[in-house]
């Protein structure tokens, strides 16, 4: 699934691209893009040999990395 700033937004509410969950405690702001507090902790202390790495690591390359692609295609 790709994800952008109208999934993350939702009227008031923002998710996380991560889990999809609703932020409601603190977490991270990346470009626009937020990531929940459960998430950051998972992915600070996820082996790269865990299967759950590569799903991480692409939901993070789907979302983050095309806006600064395109960030940088402007310049």
């Amino acid at each position: 699934m790709e994800i952008n700033n109208k999934d993350i937004w939702r009227g008031n509410k923002k998710y996380c691209i991560i889990c999809e969950e609703e932020l409601e405690g603190s977490g991270i702001d990346i470009m626009g893009y937020f990531i929940c507090e459960e998430c950051v902790k998972e992915i600070n202390s996820i082996s790269v040999n865990d299967n759950k790495y590569d799903l991480l690591k692409n939901k993070i390359n789907e979302t983050i990395t095309k806006r600064i692609l395109k960030i940088e295609e402007k310049e």
